[in-house]
């Protein structure tokens, strides 16, 4: 079953480069940018030095979103052109201010927790998150502040929820990471929404199907990940196969700290 939740126009999304202090601050700069203005600054790869502050093609926001269910936990990948990642997303210009606001968008959007066939939605301190698709959303599922899977990478500056940072060189863009915790409940099934470009309409598309279930990689005693992937369906921790997939550039850093 294939099932759109979501269609909005692909040119809608406008952001700015971002700056770096030394002491972890955080600003916007330069002007408003497209999606497409964005990508070819990444293709670029170039950092620039202004004022004593680095200044990078973008913001973009992950999730290191760890979920228990039947006394396992594990880490949540999700699928996108052949990698496994974070749930993570572009900051708009609007959220540069508060980028968590976009991570709690992207894990709304991006994971769907069913049980019995009804999704259930999520919430930060007793405050239900923001539908994309208007969903009837079952009781809110309770986010709670995680453990860093990584202790190296850039301090950010942050007075609403601890951060970790990355600089992916490649793209020259800044990478935030916030770790977060979800207890699920029992029978739960772990589905993924991807995003895809209607070329026809030139929208964005977000498409649910019923076999794009989140991975997840388990993690051992001691909260370091391991080898061992699964999809969660009815509750059963089910083996995944990754075949070619390849894993994001996070893992780098998590591998060396």
């Amino acid at each position: 079953m294939l099932q759109c939740l979501r269609r909005e126009p692909a040119d809608h999304f406008r952001t700015r480069q971002v700056s770096l202090s030394a002491e972890g601050e955080l600003c916007a700069y330069g002007a408003p940018l497209s999606f497409d203005d964005v990508q070819a600054l990444r293709q670029k790869g170039r950092i620039e030095e202004k004022d004593g502050k680095r200044v990078f093609a973008n913001l973009g926001v992950s999730l290191q979103l760890i979920v228990s269910c039947a006394s396992r936990r594990a880490l949540v990948l999700v699928e996108q052109r052949g990698v496994l990642k974070l749930v993570s997303g572009y900051v708009p210009q609007e959220h540069l201010d508060n980028p968590l606001t976009t991570a709690w968008a992207e894990l709304m959007e991006e994971v769907l927790p069913f049980v019995g066939g009804q999704c259930h939605g999520f919430s930060v301190a007793g405050c239900p998150l923001p539908d994309p698709y208007s969903l009837e959303r079952l009781p809110s599922l309770s986010v709670r502040q995680g453990h860093p899977l990584f202790e190296s990478g850039l301090c950010i500056r942050s007075t609403r929820w601890p951060v970790k940072g990355y600089i992916h060189e490649p793209t020259a863009s800044l990478q935030l990471v916030y770790p977060v915790e979800v207890a699920l409940p029992e029978h739960v099934t772990l589905l993924h929404v991807e995003d895809t470009f209607d070329t026809t309409t030139d929208e964005l598309l977000s498409i649910l199907q019923d076999d794009s279930y989140v991975v997840l990689m388990a993690l051992d005693e001691n909260n370091q990940t391991t080898d061992e992937l699964f999809t969660l369906q009815n509750g059963e921790w089910l083996p995944f196969d990754r075949g070619d997939l390849q894993f994001s550039e996070f893992f780098i850093g998590l591998s060396q700290g």
